[in-house]
């Protein structure tokens, strides 16, 4: 389930949240293994609202509560 979808212009920006502990130290390769973890299931967002709304999506967001980390996929 979606957690949050954003209408833009012509298109959406998903934001999707999660709980999953960030290290103190966020370096590269932690957002590389963050992003890697959801690929697929963003990308199944993406496929899904494109498909239902007929607009891209222009963006897409993992925002993590653990470390306030707001990471661009």
């Amino acid at each position: 389930m979606l957690d949050c979808v954003i209408p833009k212009n012509d298109g959406w920006i998903i934001l999707d949240y999660k709980t999953d502990t960030v290290p103190a130290e966020v370096t590269p390769k932690v957002k590389e293994k963050l992003a890697e973890r959801y690929a697929v299931q963003l990308q199944l967002y993406r496929k899904a609202l494109t498909q239902i709304w007929q607009q891209p999506v222009e963006k897409m967001y993992l925002y993590f509560f653990s470390g306030q980390l707001l990471l661009e996929v």
